[in-house]
């Protein structure tokens, strides 16, 4: 595993749904009553890394979206993908249809997408990235870990960022 400074060991159990490289969506809704809540939050700032892969584009000029996904009513990971708005005009304008559905649903049908290898941290305190955690006003919402990987397709880049939250403890791999 790439591991950033600041990093807390996960669990076995947390560590192979951190290194799975399949649909944790699929996985999850085979277990129990999953589902995907998308966040409109217009004022969701750029992360470090966000700003440094999409380093040529003005903030105007990427599309965000934002989602929590819970298993049995309980959040287990917030996640957001961000991606230029021009890639929306072919195929990841897929993203946009997906409303309550987990990105997955076109990442991993598609055979031609490929997947980077995962970076993983955990956000320090004064991070972009839990001050919009905390800001969802939703309890017990406890980081364990945060992993950030791409899917590439026709060298279109988009990024994912996934919060892991430490209810994902309490769900068997």
């Amino acid at each position: 595993m790439n591991y950033r400074k600041n990093f807390i060991t996960p669990s076995n159990n947390l560590n192979a749904w951190l290194n799975s490289r399949q649909s944790i969506s699929d996985k999850l809704n085979k277990i129990g009553n999953y589902r995907v809540e998308v966040i409109n939050s217009k004022q969701s700032k750029l992360l470090l890394s966000e700003k440094i892969q999409f380093s040529t584009y003005q903030k105007e000029e990427l599309y965000l979206r934002e989602v929590l996904i819970y298993l049995n009513e309980k959040p287990l990971m917030y996640a957001r993908t961000l991606l230029p708005k021009i890639y929306l005009r072919g195929f990841w304008g897929n993203i946009k249809k997906l409303k309550e559905k987990p990105l997955a649903n076109i990442v991993f049908e598609n055979k031609s997408i490929k997947r980077s290898k995962f970076d993983f941290f955990v956000p320090q305190k004064r991070d972009n990235l839990l001050k919009i955690i905390n800001a969802l006003n939703k309890h017990n919402l406890k980081v364990v870990v945060t992993r950030q990987s791409s899917f590439e397709m026709r060298k279109q880049c988009v990024l994912l960022t996934e919060v892991f939250f430490s209810n994902f403890n309490d769900v068997n791999y």
